[in-house]
């Protein structure tokens, strides 16, 4: 990995920028100031850029949290809790789903063209978006995963980030949940990073043709920014003082890119 200094060294070789969110201008709690000012800046010098996110919830939510931090408003959002409402558009409309994580995420389903169920022998499709913090009980979901593990119905998972930087710990996210389910013989479908779909979705969005290698994904997760960069043929450029350093895990892939902190 080539190490860079600021954002601004290598800026100029790309025609659109994708960004994380949580880790990369937000930690959870604070605003990462420094990520924030190098962003608007590129951004008000016409920069093309997109925040990409494995929030799974609506982007309106997420504009709410960038805006609160001081992020420019006209910086698109792609999350993907909007990939998975693409979904259930196109593929589930008028059907019944039971979602494990309604407690904690009742905004992936606003609006939507679907029938929330309790009864899991009458949903036609399984959501699981739930989240938990770290000192939680991570098993009183079990009973029901075993449950859906013994169903044939789709099953979503709208973040499948494991775990996420939250006031210090790391908060067991929806992808912790998916890996659970998988443990007992079920099957899961994964919306969001690293999966190619939510890049793909993001440059619907972005609406203007661009070649890929004019393309950088800016992310601090390894395992879900830069594989998925990686995996979608783009370069990447690796925030090191975010998540994986939180991990400590070994990968057998690098970024093109590396940088101690966004600035």
């Amino acid at each position: 990995m080539m190490k860079i200094k600021t954002l601004q060294d290598i800026a100029d070789s790309y025609d659109l920028l994708l960004i994380d969110m949580w880790g990369v201008v937000y930690d959870g709690v604070h605003a990462l100031t420094p990520a924030i000012d190098v962003l608007n800046k590129l951004h008000h010098q016409k920069k093309s850029m997109m925040f990409v996110s494995n929030n799974p919830r609506p982007q309106s939510v997420a504009r709410r949290t960038l805006n609160a931090i001081g992020v420019d408003a006209t910086i698109p959002i792609v999350t993907s809790g909007d990939v998975m409402r693409h979904v259930i558009q196109m593929q589930h409309k008028g059907q019944n789903v039971f979602h494990v994580g309604a407690e904690t995420n009742q905004d992936i389903l606003t609006d939507m063209p679907v029938t929330e169920t309790l009864n899991l022998h009458q949903a036609d499709f399984v959501l699981l978006s739930p989240f938990m913090e770290d000192c939680d009980d991570y098993t009183i979901f079990d009973k029901i995963l075993e449950e859906i593990a013994g169903l044939e119905l789709p099953v979503y998972c709208p973040n499948p980030d494991v775990h996420a930087p939250h006031q210090g710990t790391l908060r067991k996210t929806a992808g912790f949940f998916a890996e659970r389910l998988e443990r007992f013989g079920g099957t899961v479908i994964r919306i969001g990073k690293p999966c190619t779909p939510i890049f793909e979705y993001a440059l619907t969005q972005y609406g203007h043709p661009v070649d890929k290698k004019k393309i950088l994904m800016i992310g601090d997760g390894m395992a879900t920014d830069i594989k998925g960069g990686i995996d979608f043929g783009i370069d990447t450029l690796f925030v090191e003082d975010g998540i994986s350093r939180l991990l400590m895990e070994e990968y057998n892939f690098c970024s093109k890119f590396r940088i101690d902190h966004l600035q």
